[in-house]
């Protein structure tokens, strides 16, 4: 029987096991939770995070295959914007505008590589469970976290900021 009340968690899983040539383990029942728990909405956003960098890419490649599932990869937030600041021209790429332009209420996944501490302070809001809002946004606007599957490779020690956040860390 599917331990799974989503379908596509099973599906998922199986693909990142075959990826990873892993068998069932605890950690991986696990993360089919929290999978289960992003496709039915109960964690907004859900939060994967690993020192592994080949685990988050396995993971948001199993993932993003699902039908239903955008996904936005290799995201470096020493890099790239998270959300575009107030003296930021209109149209400025940042990963906020990234996601919403596939519409509320969209399955998006995205994977981001945190290289330093800073990374990870950069990440916080984004990754937090309130809604994000850039400087002047209205309500209609904000960038709703439900639907929202941040896979996030860390290298090097987790800030409390990360570890706080996290739906889980393997």
């Amino acid at each position: 029987a599917n331990p799974y009340y989503d379908s596509r968690t099973d599906s998922a899983i199986t693909e990142f096991r075959r990826l990873s040539q892993s068998e069932c383990t605890s950690a991986t029942s696990e993360l089919g939770h929290v999978l289960d728990y992003y496709y039915t909405r109960a964690l907004a956003p859900a939060v994967v995070v690993s020192n592994d960098a080949k685990f988050i890419s396995n993971f948001v490649e199993a993932v993003s295959i699902q039908k239903g599932v955008n996904v936005i990869s290799g995201i470096d937030p020493d890099d790239y914007k998270m959300i575009r600041s107030l003296y930021d021209p209109v149209g400025s790429p940042n990963l906020r505008d990234d996601i919403i332009k596939f519409g509320r209420g969209s399955l998006v996944v995205v994977e981001l590589t945190c290289k330093s501490k800073n990374a990870q302070l950069l990440i916080r809001e984004m990754i937090e469970d309130t809604p994000s809002r850039s400087a002047f946004s209205s309500n209609k606007s904000a960038l709703e976290k439900d639907g929202i599957l941040f896979a996030v490779h860390v290298a090097g020690e987790l800030t409390p900021e990360i570890r706080s956040r996290a739906s889980i860390i393997l």
